[in-house]
C-alpha cells in the first residue's frame, strides 16, 4: 500500500474488523468512524487515526507505527 499511496481514508467503516491490518511502510490511514476488533494489527510503520471508537486489541502485535483513537477503545 505504502508504495502506491501516502494517505488512505476509510469513511463510515461501520465498526468493521481488521481495518488497516498488516500494513508496512510510511503511510497514513484515517478511519473516519468506529473500527471493530484488531484495527491496525500487525503493522510496521503506518500512522493510523481512528475518528471514533475501536474494538478489542487495536495495535495488536504492532512493531512500529502510531495509532491515535479519538474515542473509547476495547480491552486488550
Amino acid at each position: 500500500m505504502a508504495e502506491e499511496y501516502d494517505k488512505i481514508i476509510i469513511k463510515d467503516p461501520n465498526a468493521m474488523h481488521y481495518l488497516a491490518a498488516d500494513l508496512t511502510g510510511d503511510v497514513e490511514v484515517i478511519i473516519d468512524g468506529s473500527a471493530g476488533y484488531f484495527a491496525g494489527t500487525m503493522i510496521h510503520g503506518p500512522r493510523i487515526e481512528i475518528r471514533g471508537n475501536a474494538g478489542w486489541f487495536p495495535a495488536d502485535s504492532m512493531t512500529r507505527g502510531k495509532i491515535k483513537i479519538h474515542g473509547s477503545a476495547g480491552d486488550g
